[in-house]
């Protein structure tokens, strides 16, 4: 990971572990991903949130 040198940009992104009607059927990710809501719609999966800096080195990242 690298240093915060003073700016940060953040971004976040949705990562769908598997389409709806197969959230029965999902052993994966069954204790992490979750329902969640976008402004597209309802998605099952994780959400990716990343903080970069200016060199575009990634400083953070969280599901």
């Amino acid at each position: 990971m690298d240093q915060c040198d003073g700016l940060s940009f953040v971004d976040s992104s949705n990562i769908e572990v598997c389409k709806r009607y197969r959230i029965s059927m999902n052993k994966v990710f069954a204790g992490i991903a979750a329902s969640s809501k976008t402004t597209k719609g309802w998605f099952y999966g994780l959400k990716l949130h990343l903080i970069i800096n200016r060199a575009g080195g990634i400083v953070k990242a969280s599901f």
